[in-house]
């Protein structure tokens, strides 16, 4: 239950990404993260030094918010990428951060928010330069470092992303991301049932679902675990509302992920999303 308090970052973080420093000092000290309003006054005032041609300050307020945004505003990969290629000496100073917390989240005993917060900020930085083999670097040495409970939520995360380098998944990793599948409904179900949820929230913790399980399949067809991704998607299919199909589809679809697309067609074989042109549908 407790893993599940991070499931609204992370659907906010699907919703919003097409899917940095952190902290230098210890736990005892780490700062607190901030606010949104907060958070995002701190990346506007990034974004107007940036403006200013000041890319040192610039560079500061970006990795602040690296540390210290909440997980869901903490994607400060594309500005990081941005702005590296106005101030010569801000990228070396990203990857020397980045190691930073790349060791710091295999090591530091951290809350599973925190973790979170952590592994999104380091794949903003992946994505934005391009970098896929970090991301299985990173997942491999987590799986060695972590606990299990923190591992999962890790996996969760870094696999979400789709294609991000993860191509050494094992069925153990496999196993976990089903049992993620499985269980979000059940959660989210609990809480609207308890009036914590309203139709909006529960509509987008339902899209985060969707596109967490994409991801999810996506990462194990490159690893060759294709009868596990069938089960991901399956298991995606039974715990949405209808159009269960389109709603899939559509995101691997959105996302060029068309591996996925044609795995959930499989599935979904008399769907309209999934009939062949010439029948008057449109193919996977």
């Amino acid at each position: 239950m407790a893993r599940r308090l991070t499931r609204p970052l992370r659907a906010a973080w699907q919703l919003l990404l097409p899917a940095a420093a952190l902290l230098g000092c210890s736990a005892a000290n780490r700062p607190a993260v901030l606010d949104y309003d907060a958070a995002e006054s701190l990346r506007a005032e990034a974004r107007e030094l940036e403006s200013a041609g000041r890319c040192e300050d610039a560079l500061e307020r970006y990795l602040d918010c690296f540390t210290t945004c909440p997980a869901a505003a903490r994607q400060v990969g594309p500005d990081l990428r941005r702005l590296s290629r106005q101030c010569p000496s801000a990228e070396p100073r990203v990857w020397r951060t980045v190691e930073l917390a790349e060791t710091e989240v295999a090591s530091d005993p951290i809350s599973e928010a925190e973790l979170t917060g952590r592994v999104f900020a380091l794949l903003s930085v992946y994505q934005s330069w391009d970098r896929p083999e970090r991301a299985e670097a990173l997942q491999a040495r987590l799986r060695k470092s972590l606990s299990l409970r923190s591992y999962h939520e890790a996996l969760t995360v870094l696999a979400a992303a789709g294609p991000t380098g993860l191509h050494s998944l094992d069925e153990n990793d496999a196993a976990l991301l089903l049992i993620d599948v499985l269980e979000a409904p059940l959660y989210d179900g609990v809480m609207i049932r308890l009036g914590e949820l309203g139709v909006e929230s529960s509509n987008d913790l339902e899209r985060g679902r969707v596109s967490s399980a994409v991801g999810y399949a996506a990462a194990l067809l490159q690893s060759n675990l294709d009868a596990w991704a069938r089960r991901i998607l399956q298991a995606a299919l039974d715990g949405v509302a209808e159009p269960r199909c389109r709603k899939l589809v559509h995101v691997a679809r959105k996302r060029e992920l068309a591996d996925v697309a044609s795995v959930v067609c499989e599935l979904c074989k008399d769907a309209p999303e999934c009939v062949p042109p010439e029948s008057g549908g449109f193919s996977p």
